[in-house]
């Protein structure tokens, strides 16, 4: 256990979430005690999950602070939610866990909102006060427009490629050939050409990524463009995550 409590083993955690959540996340180094204080965006930019680990960090749990405007019982909730969490895993690397089942909790319980709608106050002639209400006989069209984003095939592979605690082959990719149809191979088939670690687009898929259908954990489903699932961000309301489905699969098996 001694290695796994090393500060090599902390720093390539912190790599690991800067490549996987990139602009979404802020991070700063020696404040104080503190050794990394991170700052999250949790599908909001609004919302945020604060994260502090001291050079004690795993032997000494991490610090949570949900920030933002939360129904206050949501922002208990999570709170509440994550400060289990921690509890119950002393001693382990878990940030990257609070910060996937966060974010998969605050896309189902607030999503993003396009800001407050102003008032105006105009003069209408009979037959445009009618056409608006009848434009308000189908709600259930302005219920569906307000689905939660589903995190890309893109950050599918951001993730199975960049997160240390995943092994690539235990993963397979679901594509449509032109030619042939819909075709299935290991994760570690493809390949991936490294052009520029620091830019934008570090790497080619050897599939154009519009060609993905799903990805597949072993035998299990955790990713389905067609199907709106995602069991590895939990990205459309399961506050299911790839940690999640693999931990059922090993007390499975």
């Amino acid at each position: 256990m001694a290695g796994e409590c090393s500060f090599s083993n902390v720093e390539k955690e912190i790599n690991r979430l800067k490549r996987i959540f990139q602009d979404d996340i802020k991070i700063l180094t020696n404040i104080g005690e503190i050794l990394y204080s991170l700052k999250v965006k949790l599908g909001r930019d609004d919302v945020f999950l604060k994260i502090q680990i001291t050079d004690e960090y795993p032997a000494v749990s991490p610090q949570v602070i949900v920030s933002g405007p939360l129904p206050t019982d949501a922002g208990h909730e999570l709170s509440s939610k994550l400060k289990s969490i921690v509890s119950e895993n002393p001693g382990k690397f878990i940030v990257t866990t609070l910060i996937d089942i966060a974010i998969a909790f605050v896309r189902e319980h607030a999503p993003a909102t396009t800001g407050p709608k102003q008032k105006t106050e105009l003069r209408r002639s009979p037959v445009e006060h009618d056409s608006r209400k009848k434009a308000k006989a189908a709600p259930e069209e302005d219920v569906n427009e307000k689905l939660p984003s589903m995190k890309t095939c893109d950050d599918v592979i951001h993730r199975i490629r960049w997160d240390e605690s995943l092994n690539q082959d235990d993963f397979f990719v679901g594509y449509e050939d032109r030619f042939v149809g819909l075709i299935e191979k290991p994760f570690s088939d493809f390949t991936w050409n490294i052009e520029d670690a620091a830019g934008d687009d570090p790497f080619n898929f050897s599939v154009p990524f519009h060609r993905v259908t799903y990805f597949k954990y072993k035998t299990q489903k955790v990713w389905d463009k067609t199907e709106r699932l995602d069991l590895v961000f939990g990205s459309t309301g399961s506050q299911v995550t790839i940690c999640d489905v693999i931990q059922k699969w090993a007390d499975k098996n």
